[in-house]
């Protein structure tokens, strides 16, 4: 457990020094150059999640249809009403 807290401020530290470097480049004067490094940065992480997403949908196998498993069941239920009418059949 003070393994994950010690990852989480760590990460938290990252992002705060990142910020803050962030801003001071952009005041320096390197704000159309950090701007377009971020817009791309972050164009490439949407198109990697999409193709993540396509690539999932397209490996994943397709569900049983849901006809087959409702007839399963009425098949199950049908048996066991065949067998207790069987049942009352014998007693009487």
């Amino acid at each position: 457990m003070e393994k994950d807290r010690l990852v989480g401020a760590g990460i938290l530290l990252v992002g705060i020094a990142a910020a803050i470097v962030y801003v001071l480049l952009l005041y320096l004067g390197y704000g159309s150059i950090l701007v377009t490094i971020l817009v791309s940065i972050a164009f490439f992480v949407l198109l990697g999640i999409v193709g993540w997403i396509g690539w999932t949908i397209a490996t994943t196998p397709s569900p049983k249809p849901i006809e087959s498993e409702v007839g399963s069941a009425e098949s199950t239920e049908e048996k066991r009403a065949r067998t207790s009418r069987r049942k009352r059949r014998s007693l009487t």
